[in-house]
């Protein structure tokens, strides 16, 4: 917790409104288990594109792609890498746990960007691949972790290619994740605002993200933030643990003084987020 709080305190320090790829999961003894993987639509393509990269996903946005919130869980690290390839005269991104397709795309002209993410070797959350064959030049394939969607667009037309790769967690958490979720705004003095304030996300969560201690942070202003923490769901043996940070204004009660805000941010206002897998066997000391 000690090592958190530090990079967080440099980060306030230095003005950067989030953490680089601070959705990442820690385990029990602080190593990644998960990345969070953002999707971003370009209406003008219609182009699906997926990147656990907060700074790619923001640069996206600001060029006028919609943000479409989390697309799946992925782990950290598995046995089965997903490769990212990308074709320059269609503007289209392709995604692959295939070597030889990989390989293929390659030898087509496609450029290999390297590994995007990770398959989950545990198999147990299938994320759906579909194929238009109609789409002019991008976006002729979409993944999804919702079985829904790809009964949808199946029904559209799409061609159903099967199971793309597999994410660490299930749908439901997903879901659950997606309100908690916050606008990624930042202010004149850089800090992240926007999105829902700790009430607020439990009750659209439906229940409460318990405070598990609090720190100040000094910028020529002290600002305290709070860690609050809810368990969300299980996968396998795990526990799925939410894990927040937010301003909090209330009085410290070491050094007597009151909070203070960035602009614009509201008391109690969630600034980042992220998902911890913690075996279920230690779960009754996971919000300690």
């Amino acid at each position: 917790m000690k090592k958190i709080l530090l990079t967080l305190a440099v980060l306030l320090a230095t003005g950067a409104g989030s953490i680089a790829h601070a959705s990442d999961s820690v385990d029990a003894k602080g190593a990644p288990t998960t990345n969070i993987m953002y999707r971003v639509y370009n209406p003008n393509s219609g182009e699906h594109f997926y990147t656990s990269a907060t700074a790619e996903r923001n640069n996206l946005v600001k060029l006028g792609w919609r943000y479409e919130g989390i697309g799946w869980v992925a782990p950290q690290k598995s046995s089965t890498p997903v490769y990212r390839m990308y074709n320059k005269n269609a503007g289209d991104h392709h995604y692959t746990t295939l070597a030889a397709e990989r390989d293929m795309l390659v030898k087509a002209g496609w450029r290999y960007e390297g590994i995007g993410w990770y398959s989950s070797d545990t198999k147990t959350a299938p994320v759906y691949r579909a194929y238009n064959a109609n789409a002019k030049k991008a976006g002729s394939h979409n993944y999804t972790l919702n079985g829904g969607e790809q009964s949808v667009l199946v029904g559209l037309g799409w061609r159903n290619e099967g199971i793309g790769w597999y994410a660490a967690t299930p749908l439901s958490t997903v879901i659950t994740f997606n309100k908690v979720a916050t606008s990624f705004v930042k202010n004149a003095d850089g800090y992240t605002i926007g999105g829902p304030t700790l009430d607020e996300a439990s009750k659209a969560i439906g229940q409460e993200l318990a405070a598990t201690g609090s720190s100040v942070f000094t910028n020529n202003r002290n600002y305290h933030v709070l860690i609050s923490k809810a368990t969300i769901g299980t996968v396998g043996t795990n526990s799925v643990i939410l894990t927040t940070y937010s301003y909090d204004a209330s009085i410290d009660l070491e050094t007597g003084k009151q909070g203070d805000l960035p602009d614009d941010a509201k008391d109690g206002q969630i600034f980042e987020k992220f998902l911890t897998l913690v075996p279920t066997e230690t779960n009754t000391n996971a919000l300690d």
